[in-house]
C-alpha cells in the first residue's frame, strides 16, 4: 500500500511538471495558467507536501537555459512568495514553533544591517527578504511535511529526484543537445556544474537518511538511487564536486579510526587538489585523463582565481562588520563583465564564502556557517555529520550556491539539514533507532 501511494504521488508530480513543460512549447500563458492553477489545487486540497514538490520543480526549470522556458524565471518570485505565504499560514494555523530560530538571529540581523549601511536598491531588498524568509520559514515547513508523521513522502522526494535524474539521462541519449553543454552534461539545468552539485547534494541526502535510518528504503533502491546520483556526477565532470565526494568517502571511511586522522588527511587532499586544479599536471595526460578533468583550464581554474582576486581586492574595501548587501557580488560581477572577460573569467565569484563576505561582511559569513552548524548540535549522529559539511563546505568554496536563496541545490541542503535536527525524534517515534 505504502509503495502504491509513493508510486502515484510520483506519477501525479512528474505528469504535473511535465504539463507545465509542454504546453509552454503550445502557449506561454497556457503554461502559466497551468501552474497557478496546480498550485491553487493542490492547496485547494491542503496537500502541503505536493506544494512543496511543484515548488521544487519550479526552481529546477528557471535554472534551465531552454528558451522556450525561459518566462519561468520571472514567475519564480511570484511562486517563492506563495510558497513562503502558504508556509506562513500553515505555522499560524497550527502554531507550529520555527526550528533553529535563535540561531538565525545573528544572520538576521547582519544581512539587515549590510542592506542599510550598504548601497540599498530594489535587487538587494528582494534578495534579503528571500535568504531570511527561506531560512525562517523552509526548515519548519520540511520537518512537518517529512519528519512528522510517515516516512512516504521522504520516499517520494528522492523517488521524484531520480525520476529527473532518469529524465535527464533519457535525453542525454535521444536528444543530446538539448542537455549538453561544452561537451558536458547538465541536464536539464543551466550548466553542467549546477548538475554535478545537484546529483552530490541527493547523494549527501539520500546517503545520510540511509545511515542512521536503515530500514526505510529496500537494497533495490539504494542501489538504483546511489548508481544514478553517482553516475550523473560523473558525466557532469564536475571536478569542485567530484572531489567534494572522494574527500566525502575518505573522510568517511577513516573517521571510524581516528577523527585527527580523517581531518588531516582530508587538508592534506584538499590541499594537493589545488595544487593539481592550478597546475597543469603532466601524470594526468600520461593516463589519459586530460580531457576528463579539462586540462587547458587549470592554469586559472577556469577563472576562478581571477575572479577570487578581483572580489578579494574588493572586500578590503570593506570592514568586518558591514558588508554591501545580499546580492552585491552579482551586480558588482555584472558591472564588471567586460573587465573580468578580458581577463579570461566569465560568471559570479565562483565562492560562497567570498561571496557572502562581501555581501554580509565577514561576521555575517560566519553567523551563517554557526547557524548551518547548529542543526547538527544535540544530534545523537552528530560525529556521522562531519563527512558530510566537509563535503558541503569544499564545494561551497569552490561554487557560489551557498549565497544563493532561490535554487534548488539550496532546497535539497535545507532537507539535509533538517533531516540532522529532526531525524532522531523522528526514528524514535517510527522505532528505528537500533
Amino acid at each position: 500500500m505504502i509503495t502504491n501511494n509513493i508510486i502515484r504521488q510520483s506519477v501525479f508530480v512528474f505528469l504535473t511538471v511535465i504539463s507545465w513543460v509542454s504546453t509552454a512549447y503550445i502557449s506561454e500563458f497556457l503554461s502559466i495558467f497551468l501552474i497557478i492553477f496546480s498550485f491553487l489545487f493542490v492547496t485547494y486540497k491542503s496537500s502541503l507536501n505536493y506544494i512543496f514538490y511543484f515548488y521544487f520543480f519550479i526552481i529546477i526549470i528557471s535554472d534551465s537555459n531552454i528558451a522556450t522556458l525561459s518566462f519561468i524565471k520571472n514567475i519564480k518570485p511570484l511562486i517563492t512568495i506563495y510558497f513562503l505565504s502558504i508556509s506562513f499560514i500553515f505555522f499560524n494555523k497550527n502554531k507550529l514553533q520555527l526550528i533553529n530560530i535563535k540561531y538565525l538571529y545573528p544572520l538576521i540581523f547582519f544581512v539587515i544591517l549590510s542592506f542599510f549601511l550598504g548601497e540599498s536598491s530594489f535587487v538587494k531588498f528582494q534578495k534579503s527578504v528571500s535568504l531570511i524568509c527561506l531560512y525562517l520559514l523552509l526548515p519548519t515547513f520540511i520537518k512537518n511535511i517529512f519528519f512528522s508523521d510517515e516516512i512516504i513522502h521522504i520516499k517520494t522526494f528522492f523517488y521524484l529526484i531520480t525520476i529527473f535524474f532518469v529524465f535527464s539521462l533519457i535525453l542525454y541519449f535521444v536528444f543530446p543537445d538539448v542537455v549538453i553543454l561544452k561537451n558536458r552534461f547538465r541536464g536539464l539545468l543551466g550548466n553542467p556544474n549546477g548538475f554535478g552539485l545537484l546529483s552530490l547534494l541527493s547523494f549527501f541526502s539520500f546517503y545520510y537518511i540511509n545511515l542512521v535510518a536503515k530500514n526505510y528504503f529496500s537494497l533495490n533502491e539504494k542501489y538504483l538511487i546511489y548508481s544514478i546520483l553517482l553516475f550523473t556526477l560523473m558525466l557532469s565532470e564536475s571536478r569542485s564536486c567530484i572531489f567534494s565526494f572522494f574527500t566525502f568517502l575518505i573522510f568517511n571511511l577513516t573517521l571510524r579510526y581516528s577523527l585527527i586522522f580523517a581531518t588531516t588527511l582530508s587538508f592534506f587532499s584538499f590541499f594537493l587538489f589545488e595544487v593539481i586544479y592550478s597546475n597543469p599536471i603532466n601524470f594526468l595526460i600520461q593516463f589519459n585523463l586530460d580531457s576528463f578533468f579539462r586540462i587547458e583550464s587549470f592554469t586559472n581554474a577556469s577563472g576562478r582565481y581571477i575572479a577570487w582576486d578581483f572580489l578579494l581586492n574588493k572586500i578590503k574595501s570593506i570592514n568586518y562588520i558591514v558588508g554591501n548587501g545580499v546580492g552585491s557580488t552579482e551586480v558588482l560581477f555584472v558591472d564588471n563583465y567586460n573587465v573580468l572577460s578580458r581577463l579570461g573569467h566569465e560568471g559570479n565569484a565562483h565562492n560562497s564564502y567570498l561571496t557572502m563576505w562581501y555581501d554580509i561582511s565577514l561576521i555575517g559569513l560566519l553567523s551563517y556557517v554557526f547557524y548551518l552548524l547548529s542543526f547538527a548540535y544535540k544530534s545523537n549522529f552528530i560525529q556521522n555529520t562531519i563527512p558530510f559539511f566537509i563535503g558541503i563546505f569544499i564545494v561551497g568554496y569552490y561554487e557560489s550556491w551557498l549565497s544563493a536563496s532561490l535554487n534548488p541545490f539550496i532546497v535539497i541542503f535545507v532537507f539535509f539539514l533538517v533531516s540532522i535536527k529532526s531525524i532522531d525524534p523522528f526514528l524514535e517515534k517510527n522505532n528505528e533507532i537500533e
